[in-house]
């Protein structure tokens, strides 16, 4: 045991050679929302808003957890006595909470653009993946279904509020600051995709389209770097 020490305790230090001196970010973000699910899905934003905190493995790796807050829309609320089946009949309004955990790597962990400055900028593109719970309200859901093919009416099966996992993958840049005093400080362009395995984001238990229920969002966010100690001090850009 005594032997492993040393070696125990060059891992440690080597680990700390190449890790930055923040930390710590926390991040604020607002934006829309867009919904792909078993209803005529068209374009109906709706707003979004995000907290992030995360922890710095190195310069560009982190873990951490973020919690949404939102709502999304979609489906044709008044139907045409013409149009028929029920690719025409859903329409769902949803409030939803989301949290989960998650990893970040971005591309200056491969990539050293120290001393060019273009490729300091895209340093900050990331990649991410996570797992999750959602929570969702129905406030307004259409569940008739009038068929054409033999003219009787359905309501359709369904729940007001869902609990469900959820599958986040995200996308996004964070643009960091050269000016001493702005340093912790970056700001993000961030886009997501949130798959519901359970195909009930809409508020139906039935799956119409073969397809798990889907929802995006793209927001602008700020983001704040703390936790600085020079025992981590590597000098990487940016910090």
């Amino acid at each position: 045991m005594k032997k492993l020490l040393p070696f125990i305790l060059m891992l440690i230090l080597s680990y700390s050679a190449h890790s930055q001196g923040y930390k710590y970010t926390f991040s604020v973000g607002a934006g829309v929302t867009q919904s792909y699910a078993d209803v005529t899905n068209s374009f109906q934003p709706q707003h979004v808003v995000h907290v992030n905190a995360d922890y710095l493995l190195t310069d560009f790796i982190s873990v951490g957890a973020e919690f949404q807050m939102g709502k999304l829309v979609n489906g044709i609320q008044f139907i045409s006595p013409e149009k028929n089946l029920r690719f025409n009949s859903g329409y769902f309004e949803n409030s939803f909470k989301e949290l989960n955990i998650n990893a970040k790597v971005s591309l200056g962990q491969f990539v050293k653009g120290k001393g060019n400055d273009v490729m300091d900028k895209f340093r900050g593109l990331y990649i991410g993946a996570g797992l999750g719970l959602i929570s969702t309200s129905q406030k307004n859901i259409n569940r008739f279904y009038a068929s054409s093919l033999d003219g009787k009416e359905y309501n359709l099966p369904g729940s007001d509020t869902e609990r469900m996992v959820s599958v986040p993958l995200s996308a996004g840049i964070d643009i960091y600051f050269k000016k001493k005093s702005l340093r912790p400080f970056a700001l993000g362009i961030n886009g997501q995709m949130n798959y519901i395995p359970n195909d009930r984001l809409d508020g139906y238990d039935t799956d119409y389209n073969n397809r798990p229920d889907v929802y995006a969002f793209s927001t602008l966010s700020l983001k704040y770097r703390f936790g600085y100690s020079s025992i981590f001090n590597s000098n990487v850009y940016p910090r």
